[in-house]
């Protein structure tokens, strides 16, 4: 964990003062991954029929309409929290662990610090998607073809910035991948607030690195969209196919996560020993795993019917082949 990539004091130009500034390890990475995206999405562009500056300005629109999205699911999902946070301070907030006891945080629904939802964004970007294709007269589809494999590619670099921030961390584990975060991180918070730690400065328990986990899944998912572009049956397998391998594998790695501040639809409770102690883990079904379901369902028989519609259909036997038959 090293959530602050880069520290820069206090400077003056004349009269003007500039500073302090802490550039976040997570703002840095998730730019990186957005600029090499919209590389790749521009240089394949004419491959696909799209000319390169609708493509760069299409991932201009899609950015904002991520981050916005991604931001607003958050802020439904946890409404309760942010209005406690205002309204009742007081009141145990997983959301604002590290702030000041009893002091208001009426305002920090405002900020992106707070935490966004990959699956609003994802549907955030594709609104703004559509209403820039509509405009530019693009097939949207083909445009979404286009753009998959380069949000899978800026994912790694995201679920890197999670690492580095602290965030979206896994649950309490022995085996040997076990990453211990350092006091006053979210883990550490969640564990102290469980009484598995003792104090807010102390380490955390070795926990499964999710983010590290997802970030391989999704560099095998890009590169495998990369290579089926040239090969694709039909216009929107490329998206269908990148919703139902992330559904799944996001499904699957939400077992594993041990951030319990994302929220749960179905919540419980189960019993796990780490290091000799017997820990009592909140468990359940998160957002994302429900919306993971939801689309695997839906997609899955979606794609079915298109793969059979596009099926190559066989060619009847000639007179002379049923002949010699």
């Amino acid at each position: 964990m090293h959530p602050i990539l880069l520290h820069l004091d206090a400077f003056s130009l004349g009269s003007l003062s500039f500073g302090p500034w802490d550039v976040h390890a997570y703002a840095v990475l998730v730019g990186l991954g957005m600029l090499l995206g919209a590389i790749v999405a521009v240089r394949y562009a004419p491959k696909m029929d799209i000319d390169p500056g609708d493509a760069l300005d299409t991932f201009l629109f899609v950015a904002l309409g991520g981050i916005l999205g991604g931001r607003l699911l958050h802020l439904l999902v946890h409404a309760g929290h942010y209005w406690d946070a205002c309204f009742h301070p007081t009141r145990s907030n997983p959301l604002f662990q590290d702030a000041a006891p009893g002091q208001a945080q009426c305002f920090a629904w405002l900020g992106l610090s707070g935490g966004t939802i990959w699956y609003g964004g994802v549907l955030g970007a594709m609104l703004a998607g559509l209403a820039v294709a509509r405009y530019k007269k693009i097939s949207f589809w083909n445009l979404t073809d286009l753009a998959f494999p380069s949000v899978a590619l800026g994912h790694v670099f995201g679920r890197l910035g999670c690492f580095f921030a602290g965030c979206c961390y896994g649950k309490p584990s022995s085996s040997f991948w076990g990453v211990a975060f350092p006091g006053g991180s979210l883990a550490s918070a969640m564990h102290n607030s469980q009484g598995w730690i003792e104090g807010l400065h102390a380490h955390s328990l070795p926990v499964v690195p999710t983010q590290l986990l997802e970030a391989v899944f999704n560099l095998g998912l890009a590169i495998f969209l990369l290579f089926l572009r040239g090969k694709r049956r039909f216009v929107g397998q490329i998206t269908a196919l990148y919703f139902l391998i992330y559904a799944t594998g996001r499904g699957l790695l939400e077992f594993l996560r041990g951030d319990v501040e994302r929220g749960f639809l179905l919540s419980w409770t189960r019993e796990v020993t780490i290091e000799g102690n017997t820990l009592l883990l909140p468990d359940g079904l998160s957002t994302s795993q429900v919306l993971s379901l939801l689309l695997i369902l839906v997609l899955g028989f979606w794609y079915w019917k298109k793969t059979r519609q596009t099926a190559p259909t066989k060619k009847p036997p000639s007179q002379r082949q049923r002949q010699r038959g």
